[in-house]
């Protein structure tokens, strides 16, 4: 709402001035002339009044309008020629971008389970929906190989491994917070960087912090310079929906997103989308992120 109202009053001063000028031309009086031979003050007032509403209500229609057709913003424009938007749209959707490849980044726990189940990985999840949408059923196998093979490249020893009390289903070598399993899919041409972000708890529940929250976005970030190749990267809402312990709602997750990237705008050769879910347009409002 605060981005019609922005824009409503915007669009009503530039009307305005215009009309200033006009009134230049031809004064108020003149104008009023054509309706009433010897208007008084209140008959200027009135006239007015019902000028200022029209351009107002006009003013605000176009603005709703302009609002509900829109589907992205730019944040800013760096000092490489790329740009970062915050969008609404679907992480997964071909169309999302035009680019012969993509880097789409998606948000795991620190065990990189495979198992979408809606107990250990919910299928609503952006985790579970990637699983569900390029490695269903079986093939979730194949995927649960390709990311130990790619993480066995960098870790071998003295990693954490949990216990069945600690976590009585799916993986249980735990990996460092911010740690990036690199898997492609060469039929969508599509480079998935999977971040290890979540910890469970003994009842399957995922968690992070305020440090580990930090620590994710400097590993997506410094991982995206070194391995986007220029592509473009997506991304979701990082952390969304997960029972993390900062206190922070979505919208927070989103400002927080948009804050470090402006602010290491000179580091980012490659563009980024920041995509918000279609269903959460209501709730989630891109153009109210400062």
């Amino acid at each position: 709402m605060s981005y019609i109202i922005k824009k409503t009053t915007r669009y009503t001063s530039i009307v305005f001035t215009v009309l200033g000028f006009v009134g230049l031309l031809f004064p108020l009086d003149s104008i009023i002339l054509f309706v009433k031979k010897e208007p008084e003050i209140k008959d200027k007032i009135t006239f007015t009044a019902i000028v200022f509403t029209g351009v107002v209500v006009v003013a605000f229609v176009i603005s709703a309008l302009v609002f509900k057709k829109k589907n992205r913003r730019t944040i800013v424009n760096t000092s490489e020629g790329h740009h970062i938007f915050v969008e609404y749209g679907d992480i997964f959707d071909d169309s999302i971008v035009d680019s012969e490849k993509r880097n789409i980044v998606v948000s795991f726990n620190r065990t990189f389970d495979t198992i979408v189940d809606d107990d250990l990985i919910r299928r609503s999840s952006h985790h579970g929906q990637m699983i569900s949408k390029f490695w269903p059923g079986e093939q979730a196998k194949q995927l649960d190989k390709k990311i130990k093979n790619n993480l066995n490249e960098t870790f071998h020893d003295n990693l954490q491994t949990l216990t069945k009390s600690e976590k009585r289903k799916g993986n249980r070598k735990e990996y460092p917070v911010g740690t990036i399993a690199e898997v492609e899919y060469p039929e969508h041409n599509i480079q998935f960087f999977l971040v290890g972000l979540t910890h469970f708890d003994e009842n399957l529940h995922a968690h992070y912090s305020g440090n580990d929250y930090q620590t994710c976005l400097q590993s997506i970030l410094n991982h995206c310079i070194n391995r986007a190749q220029h592509y473009p990267v997506i991304m979701p809402i990082i952390g969304a929906g997960a029972n993390d312990d900062t206190g922070y709602d979505e919208m927070d997750l989103l400002q927080y997103m948009v804050s470090y990237f402006r602010l290491n705008r000179k580091k980012i050769n490659f563009d980024i989308h920041m995509v918000v879910d279609r269903e959460h347009r209501n709730r989630i409002s891109i153009f109210d992120i400062d």
